[in-house]
């Protein structure tokens, strides 16, 4: 992986103007659910900040939930193991990587063989901001090593505001514009470019309006238009499931202590799970009135790393967030 990332502070004429920022704290979660549904492409206008791109007319099929594993508990886990985390259907396996220099991918498990990445795929720089861009090399082989490819990946944070989607609109949101070059030893080459979405909170890309070009040397054979999007029910379950207190961890990384700072009552207990999905801390904070709370937690003894910090209450409540130990 051979990375360039540039980053420039952008200023609205009135003054600073809040944006989402991408943290290791919004990487895909041990136990989160993704469902995502496919629709229209769209042609967007350019990035920028405050600005709202309309996908409600862009309604299709729902198809199959990702779940989010430890990577270690995968199919394919012995051929990635640098992975934290695998994203998982019935058909695919994808794994990932957690650091903090951001979120990798991997490789892919499919029908028995795995594409392993011998240079992984830089597919967010962490913390990424709006008009931060990166570059990055990346390689990969399967069946037996008798294929390969290698590629190369252009990418800007280009604007971020509000994105409507069918049945749902959110607020908040990233906008990642992305070419991507992919050229096989077959003599095939896969040319995309994608306009991605992230939300702070959300654990993984929340929309993908994506154009694929397929060439055999210098012929363009086919062109394939499509936008993903996640469903507007797994938005809420998703929301439900595991940010239903606001939790949020201060200051992440950190190196020995964090402070945990939600909203919610009744009998309450934090629980940390490492990479592999261990519990390494179970603590009992009491019974709390509703409302605020800031608890703090120390971390000092945990080894440096990635880890899952889960608030829970006994009404089922509860919220969850990635930490960096320092």
């Amino acid at each position: 992986m051979k990375i360039a990332t540039t980053l420039s502070f952008l200023f609205a004429a009135t003054g600073l103007v809040a944006q989402p920022t991408i943290t290791a704290g919004d990487a895909p979660a041990i136990g989160e659910q993704f469902t995502y549904a496919s629709g229209t492409y769209v042609v967007l206008p350019n990035g920028g900040a405050n600005q709202t791109w309309d996908f409600s007319g862009s309604a299709g099929s729902s198809g199959e939930a990702l779940t989010v594993i430890a990577a270690s508990n995968g199919e394919g886990a012995a051929d990635f193991p640098g992975a934290s985390v695998a994203l998982v259907n019935s058909s695919i396996e994808e794994y990932i990587g957690i650091s903090g220099a951001g979120f990798e991918h991997l490789g892919q498990y499919i029908a028995g063989d795995g594409i392993v990445y011998t240079d992984p795929e830089l597919y967010l720089p962490i913390p990424c901001v709006h008009g931060q861009s990166w570059n990055d090399d990346f390689a990969a082989i399967w069946g037996g090593g008798a294929n390969s490819f290698t590629g190369n990946l252009s990418a800007v944070a280009s604007g971020y505001g509000t994105l409507i989607l069918p049945g749902t609109t959110l607020t908040n949101v990233l906008r990642i514009d992305q070419t991507l070059t992919r050229d096989e030893n077959s003599g095939f080459t896969y040319v995309r470019t994608s306009n991605f979405f992230y939300r702070p909170g959300t654990g993984y890309l929340v929309a993908n309006n994506e154009r694929l070009d397929l060439y055999f040397g210098t012929n363009l054979l086919a062109t394939s238009e499509e936008v993903t999007y996640l469903a507007a029910e797994g938005i809420g379950m998703a929301e439900n499931n595991t940010d239903a207190i606001g939790l949020d961890l201060i200051p992440n990384p950190a190196t020995d202590a964090v402070g945990l700072v939600f909203g919610a009552g009744g009998t309450m207990q934090v629980s940390v799970f490492d990479a592999q999905g261990r519990s390494v801390i179970t603590a009992a904070m009491g019974k709390l009135v509703p409302g605020i709370h800031r608890q703090e937690l120390s971390v000092a003894d945990l080894s440096t790393g990635i880890y899952t910090v889960r608030v829970s209450n006994t009404n089922g409540e509860q919220g969850t967030r990635r930490l960096v130990k320092n």
